[in-house]
C-alpha cells in the first residue's frame, strides 16, 4: 500500500491557537522535519481549544483511498494536566482520535485510520478539502500546550496493470503462429470504459499500445490482432485471445511492453502495465507425411 502525505497551507475553519516563531499558524506546524520550540502553536486558554488547518493538494486521481490518519508532535510547559489529541475536519464534521496527556517533553502522536467526518468512504475527491486539526487543553492557567508539527498521511492503493495469460506468462514463437494465446489485463486503482459501443472504440488503441522490442521491432504481434479478439471481462479485466498470425516471424526473443491508453480507462491517464512479456524464437519443423521411408544401400 502506498502513502501520500499532505501537509498545512493555509488557514482553516478554527484558529484558537497564536503562531510562535512563524508569521502564519500553518508556518509553524508545516515542516517535514520538527522544529519542537522553533515554531509552533499555542493554546489560548483551559477550555478545548481547536485550530484545523488547509493541506496541499493531493496528486491522487483515480486511486482508492484505504485510510487517512492524522498526525501531530505536541507538549506542554510546565505544571501537567494538558490534554492534546490530533484529527481531520471535512465540510464542517471533524473526526478525532484519542486525546493523550502531555508531558514536558515533544513526543509524536498518530490518530490511525480516521473515520470519514460526516460518514461514508473515503475517496480522493475528499482530499483537496480536507483539513489537519488539532485539540489543546491546557492544564492551569500557567500551563500552555504547544504544537510543533501536523500532517495527514493518506493510505492508497496505486493505479496499476497486471498481466498475466498463456502469452502474458511468456509463450513461444510457434504458438504465437497457431494463435489462442491470451494476453489478461487487470486494473487496479481504475476500470476500463464502459462495455459495448465505448469499449469496442478503445479496442484498437489497446491494441496499438503493445510495443515490441528484440526480435519484433516491425509490430507483428500488433499488426496481427484484431479487435475482435480484446474483450471487455469485467470492469477490470480485459482478455486478448489472439487471432492466428501465420506471418508472425522472429529471429530471436521478442520482448513486449503494453501500455493501457487512457482513453480506455475512466481514469483518463495512461497505465503503464507489468510486467512485460516475452515470446521465444523457434518454429517446428513440420511434420512427415504418413507414408513409409525406403533407404537403399547400394555395395
Amino acid at each position: 500500500m502506498a502513502t501520500e502525505i499532505l501537509r498545512p497551507n493555509g488557514a482553516g475553519d478554527e484558529a484558537d491557537s497564536v503562531a510562535s516563531g512563524a508569521a502564519t499558524r500553518h508556518e509553524c506546524v508545516d515542516e517535514a522535519v520538527a522544529d519542537d520550540d522553533t515554531t509552533y502553536i499555542t493554546d489560548q486558554g483551559t477550555a478545548a481549544q481547536f485550530t484545523s488547518l488547509a493541506l496541499d493538494s493531493t496528486a491522487l486521481t483515480t486511486e482508492t483511498v484505504n485510510s487517512v490518519d492524522a498526525h501531530g508532535r505536541a507538549r506542554e510547559l510546565t505544571g501537567g494536566g494538558s490534554t492534546w489529541g490530533v484529527g481531520v475536519r471535512l465540510s464542517g464534521s471533524n473526526s478525532m482520535g484519542s486525546e493523550f496527556d502531555l508531558t514536558n517533553s515533544y513526543v509524536s502522536h498518530e490518530a490511525a485510520a480516521l473515520a470519514r467526518p460526516g460518514g461514508g468512504s473515503w475517496a480522493v475527491a475528499d482530499l483537496n478539502s480536507l483539513q489537519v486539526r488539532v485539540r489543546q487543553s491546557e492544564g492551569g492557567a500557567s500551563n500552555e500546550c504547544r504544537t510543533t508539527q501536523m500532517y495527514v498521511e493518506v493510505n492508497y492503493t496505486g493505479v496499476a496493470a497486471a498481466i498475466t495469460g498463456t502469452a502474458g506468462d511468456g509463450t513461444t514463437e510457434v504458438l504465437i503462429v497457431a494463435g489462442g494465446q491470451t494476453i489478461i489485463i487487470t486494473l487496479t486503482g481504475d476500470t476500463w470504459v464502459a462495455s459495448g459501443a465505448t469499449f469496442n472504440a478503445q479496442r484498437q488503441n489497446i491494441i496499438d499500445g503493445i510495443a515490441g522490442s528484440g526480435g519484433d521491432t516491425t509490430d507483428q504481434l500488433q499488426d496481427g490482432l484484431a479487435v475482435t479478439d480484446v474483450v471487455r471481462t469485467d470492469n477490470n479485466t480485459v482478455t486478448i485471445t489472439a487471432s492466428a498470425i501465420p506471418g508472425y516471424n522472429i529471429a530471436s526473443t521478442a520482448t513486449y511492453q503494453l501500455t493501457v491508453p487512457g482513453t480506455a480507462v475512466t481514469g483518463g491517464s495512461p497505465i503503464v502495465a507489468t510486467p512485460t512479456f516475452v515470446v521465444t524464437a523457434g518454429r517446428a519443423m513440420p511434420p512427415f507425411p504418413n507414408r513409409t521411408l525406403r533407404i537403399w544401400h547400394h555395395r
